[in-house]
């Protein structure tokens, strides 16, 4: 994943880059999708989006069903993001039917650079 900081002239100001690590389930696809920018609106003093959805979707490639499917979101490496305040980090998707997808959605919000 790579992270781009523009100015409100879309000048590049900095970047960080964090590596997105999804360890391999056995039948299981996994698939994140998200905004691929965020941007800083000066009339209103904050990011847009915010907050960003943050997808998650998995795959059932077995001929059978998979059950009790949990996934975490961690965002330590990634100070400049926080998940919302009514939600988990933690994803508890209960019942995935053979070759099909199920999905869960996080709201991430951007937090302002404290200086």
């Amino acid at each position: 994943m790579w992270v781009a900081i523009a100015d409100s002239f879309g000048l590049r100001e900095q970047g960080c880059e964090a590596t997105v690590i999804a360890q391999g389930l056995h039948g299981l696809i996994c698939d994140l999708r998200a905004s691929d920018t965020i941007r800083y609106d000066s009339g209103v003093s904050d990011y847009r989006p915010n907050p960003m959805d943050l997808d998650l979707l998995l795959t059932n490639t077995l001929d059978t069903s998979r059950a009790a499917v949990e996934a975490w979101i961690d965002l330590t490496h990634a100070p400049h993001l926080a998940i919302a305040a009514a939600e988990s980090p933690h994803a508890t998707l209960s019942y995935i039917k053979a070759r099909d997808m199920s999905a869960f959605r996080w709201h991430l919000h951007a937090i302002p650079d404290p200086r």
